[in-house]
């Protein structure tokens, strides 16, 4: 087995992940592997089209290396999430995590790992996430997913951003590829409630994820 599976939404932070282990990559096959949730939502379909280009960038840059984007769909059952609420205000008391989402992916991308012979399970988590009380996005769940992994001794979860916050990551990759940083960042879009128009992603610039990434951005001169 080897190979990397590469969990993917269309965000900074697992847009920089995974040019992050592709730059690192030799032989290895890279999968990104994007789970589209249903019912489908605005902001899944701007994460969609953000997710695509990400691809496509990563396949120009190296073009030599074995790079393959998975989209699968999967049903979300509890929808007691804002980000399956389009057309409320953010500030509502409705919460934008997803329930057991990263439990979820992290079992559907292992089970991905095996079938195509890979070893590692990449997920961007970062110490951010933490601060805002994700049940799922910080490294207690991480170190806790990677013993209930062991049982099955094939495939590694890493988490290469756990203990950093998300200005250090894109610092991180910055000192990887300052130019092609840029443009996987200005592809990705990091939005709670985006609008598309005519095909282009209109990001609000007010819901937390977009305050949280522009000041990220700030920390390291990037806006």
């Amino acid at each position: 087995m080897n190979g990397n599976v590469i969990l993917i939404s269309g965000g900074l932070d697992s847009a920089l992940l995974a040019y992050d282990v592709i730059t690192k990559s030799k032989k290895e096959k890279n999968i990104l592997l994007k789970l589209e949730t249903e019912p489908h939502t605005i902001q899944m379909e701007a994460e969609l089209i953000a997710t695509v280009n990400i691809f496509f960038a990563l396949k120009s840059y190296y073009p030599k290396k074995d790079i393959r984007l998975f989209l699968t769909k999967i049903p979300m059952f509890s929808q007691n999430s804002k980000l399956f609420q389009n057309g409320k205000p953010y500030k509502d008391n409705v919460p934008y995590e997803v329930p057991y989402r990263n439990l979820i992916y992290i079992a559907y991308a292992c089970q991905i790992a095996n079938a195509m012979h890979c070893n590692n399970v990449y997920i961007a988590i970062h110490k951010n996430d933490e601060l805002q009380h994700y049940s799922d996005a910080n490294y207690g769940f991480y170190r806790d997913m990677v013993k209930v992994l062991s049982h099955y001794n094939d495939v590694q979860l890493k988490a290469p951003y756990a203990k950093i916050t998300k200005a250090e990551l894109i610092k991180h990759a910055l000192s990887i590829n300052k130019q092609q940083v840029q443009e996987i960042i200005n592809m990705s879009v990091s939005c709670y409630e985006p609008k598309l128009e005519k095909g282009v992603i209109m990001p609000c610039g007010v819901c937390p994820s977009c305050v949280n990434r522009k000041k990220a951005l700030q920390e390291v001169g990037l806006c």
